[in-house]
């Protein structure tokens, strides 16, 4: 092939890409076309900017599979690339925009606010109107963060201004909607509003589960991490009730999820750390060994008995007087 072939070629590969990511939520098919992809474009002279897209997608897909080193790797050659002046400034929005979920995944949440706030600036600076739905993933991703931080009503109004984004353009039951009503319902059990985070975390899981290009309903099991981050908000909700036990369910169904998601990487991800704590408390509070030791051995093994996540556990755990070490 030509140049010009080449290149045509490693964006085929790059749509395919986004194809399986868009529709089947599925990363790891992503992640192999652009691997190709970005091979190809190494020997593509010119078109820089397509070549930044690529390994912008590549640092999104390693992020949200929680391949934290790869994803750092893909960032330094995204930064090194502006730095070079090889790619437009007005683009730098690749950079935050990576950054921001490279932080948001590794706990650091005022940083990843930073970055995102960033982009959505130099998205604007750039021309584009607040309400462009081009801003939806940076939205997204800012109330995620914000939810994070515990700023619940700036999260909420958020995940409000998306939802009448995209109530004009879109029915109810896209995807985009799930996302948007995880957050509003993780908002909204921060505010205290308890039968409204029901009703939108319920609403969530039911995108979710009814989307079967996601999750396929004779398929043994997920790796959709939006319904597994619904999941957890779900067992939240649960827990604020004293519903303990369908608290520890929706606990091991995000869990079961992330398991197949992220394997051995589990450790790598901030979410994670939550989760375990959140089911180890849940299973103390009822009084549950087995599902204690679960969530709670896990939260030692993969993120260590200095973890705040790991002291928090174990100081809600004794009063209620459950030994982890229990034989």
């Amino acid at each position: 092939m030509n140049n010009d072939e080449k290149r045509a070629y490693a964006e085929y590969l790059a749509l395919t890409a986004a194809y399986y990511k868009r529709r089947y939520a599925n990363d790891n098919i992503a992640l192999q076309y652009l691997a190709r992809s970005k091979e190809i474009f190494d020997n593509v002279k010119g078109y820089e900017a397509i070549k930044c897209n690529v390994l912008y997608n590549i640092a999104a897909s390693n992020t949200l599979l929680g391949r934290c080193d790869e994803a750092k790797e893909n960032i330094k050659v995204i930064a090194q690339m502006f730095n070079r002046e090889l790619v437009d400034k007005s683009d730098i929005i690749y950079l935050y925009l990576s950054e921001g979920r490279l932080f948001l995944i590794q706990g650091k949440y005022h940083e990843a606010l930073e970055r995102v706030n960033k982009a959505i600036e130099t998205f604007i600076n750039n021309g584009v109107n607040s309400q462009d739905l081009l801003l939806t993933n940076s939205y997204l991703l800012k109330a995620s963060i914000l939810n994070n931080l515990d700023q619940y009503k700036e999260a909420y109004a958020q995940a409000q201004q998306l939802y009448e984004m995209h109530k004009l353009v879109k029915r109810e039951d896209h995807e985009v909607f799930g996302r948007i009503y995880t957050q509003m319902a993780k908002s909204e059990l921060g505010l205290g509003k308890i039968d409204e985070a029901m009703d939108h975390i319920t609403k969530a899981i039911a995108i979710f589960i009814a989307d079967e290009r996601r999750n396929p309903k004779e398929a043994n099991y997920s790796e959709d991490p939006d319904l597994a981050a619904s999941y957890v908000v779900q067992g939240d909700i649960y827990f604020v009730q004293d519903n303990l036990k369908q608290a520890v369910e929706f606990y091991k169904k995000a869990q079961l999820i992330y398991f197949y998601l992220y394997g051995d990487r589990s450790k790598n991800v901030a979410h994670m750390s939550y989760l375990y704590t959140q089911g180890a408390k849940a299973a103390c509070k009822a009084e549950d060994l087995y599902n204690y030791k679960t969530f709670g051995e896990a939260q030692v093994r993969e993120f260590g008995i200095n973890h705040t996540g790991t002291i928090s556990m174990f100081e809600y755990c004794k009063q209620y007087n459950m030994d982890l070490l229990a034989k």
